[in-house]
């Protein structure tokens, strides 16, 4: 279920933003405050999906939601006085999207939210594969000269990369098999993977 968070003063902007969502009240929940210090308190006891900001409020810029949000969650910013350089203020401050406010853009807001959503998740995956290349960098770089140990860091990284619940490599050594590898042992698993003899984390 989405938690859509709407920041809006003027109640009869508020009234056709929540007409025009369809998701309301069946996949998703709205929740309307009017000014900044409504949502600050909204937002010290929840996370929304998705927030709809007025970019002037009556205690305070929108733009300082943005801020708050720090990555957490994606800003649309609204404003009854659309400008270039609005926008470009917008989204340096790190708001996802900025729209000007009017009938027309109010009856889209369905498409505005979807929207903003996919952009929202296309930039998560995207961060989310920065963090796992500096990851694999980071592994790559303090490898050493101990095979063991450098097979047992590498495959510890590829079990965490895949979600893997443990991970093993093995090789052959005078005929004989080996497996060196860093076992993840989630709770409950047998005993008997712990056991001296076996390379276990």
């Amino acid at each position: 279920m989405k938690h859509i968070l709407l920041v809006e003063d003027e109640s009869g902007h508020a009234e056709l933003i929540r007409r025009a969502l369809p998701c309301v009240p069946t996949d998703c929940t709205l929740t309307v405050v009017s000014n900044l210090a409504q949502a600050e308190a909204y937002l010290s006891k929840n996370t929304p999906t998705l927030a709809l900001v007025d970019f002037r409020l009556p205690d305070g810029s929108g733009a300082r939601l943005v801020e708050r949000a720090a990555g957490a969650f994606p800003v649309v910013l609204m404003t009854a006085y659309g400008s270039e350089r609005g926008a470009v203020e917008a989204i340096k401050a790190g708001a996802l999207d900025y729209i000007v406010k009017s009938p027309e853009s109010f009856a889209d807001m369905p498409h505005v939210v979807e929207r903003a959503l996919r952009e929202w998740e296309h930039l998560q995956e995207r961060r989310r594969a920065d963090h796992r290349l500096e990851q694999i960098n980071r592994a790559l770089l303090g490898l050493g000269h101990d095979f063991v140990d450098n097979v047992n860091r590498l495959t510890a990284l590829g079990g965490e990369l895949l979600g893997a619940r443990f991970a093993l490599y093995s090789r052959i050594e005078d005929e004989t098999m080996v497996g060196v590898g860093r076992w993840r042992v989630p709770e409950g698993f047998p005993d008997a993977l712990s056991k001296k003899g076996s390379l276990c984390e």
